[in-house]
């Protein structure tokens, strides 16, 4: 409210009014604000004493080290094996290419598969560069004879090796699959076998309800500013209090 002197210095006094009211009216908003931010510090104050719960599982220092050590080395394993698979699709599709490139030669009337000599001796250099890279595969077999790609080229011969190198591949990944299949079972059972012997921490409901009470929201009302234009907020603290 402003009160109007009609005098020269109306004018001033006027002002010094207004002043005073925005004054007035900012000292208010600063109590309030204190008073907000009081109940947030002490609703903070006591979320500290809370203390989280937490899920321990109860096993001894050697059966967790047994567990964790049992359960990388078949991870370990297994990828390992997923190498091998990936080696032996890689030359399961070599030995195609070369079946490819010698029936081009044989089914053409211009090109000699002598002709094809280098592309094929290419192939086979590959196929026993993967060979060399798995140990297994060379102690089994796994790889070509020099011989296969030198001159002069047999086809007889190269698909004679060919076959015997498939059935070799067909059984090797029968083998890896057999294994990884074997390995995830033993480690779902391990992991099954842990879980039996899980204990899981006792939690005192009541005990940690009573830490959600009425007082404690009550402390925060009014304390937040609600993101919500409506009632929503009132009543779900209506709800919670």
């Amino acid at each position: 409210m402003y009160n109007c002197i009609t005098n020269n210095k109306g004018g001033i006094i006027m002002e010094l009014t207004q002043l005073n009211s925005a004054n007035n009216f900012m000292n208010t908003s600063k109590i309030t604000n204190n008073q907000e931010l009081s109940k947030v510090n002490n609703v903070q104050s006591e979320t500290k004493k809370i203390k989280p719960d937490t899920v321990e599982i109860a096993l001894e220092n050697k059966s967790k080290s047994s567990f964790v050590n049992d359960i990388s080395f078949n991870i370990n394993k297994i990828s390992q094996l997923q190498k091998t698979q990936s080696a032996i699709s890689n030359q399961i599709e070599i030995t195609t290419k070369i079946v490819q490139v010698t029936n081009t030669a044989i089914q053409s009337s211009n090109i000699k598969l002598d002709d094809k000599q280098p592309q094929i001796q290419d192939l086979l250099n590959t196929y026993n560069i993967i060979a060399s890279d798995n140990e297994d595969f060379e102690k089994e077999g796994i790889f070509f004879d020099g011989r296969i790609g030198s001159k002069p080229l047999s086809a007889s011969k190269i698909f004679d090796a060919l076959t015997k190198q498939n059935d070799k591949l067909q059984q090797k990944s029968l083998a890896v699959n057999a294994e990884i299949n074997t390995i995830v079972a033993n480690t779902q059972e391990t992991i099954n076998s842990v879980k039996t012997s899980i204990e899981f921490k006792n939690i005192d409901f009541e005990k940690e309800s009573l830490q959600f009470n009425a007082s404690t929201i009550n402390n925060i009302k009014g304390g937040v500013v609600p993101s919500q234009a409506n009632a929503l907020p009132l009543n779900s603290e209506r709800l919670l209090a």
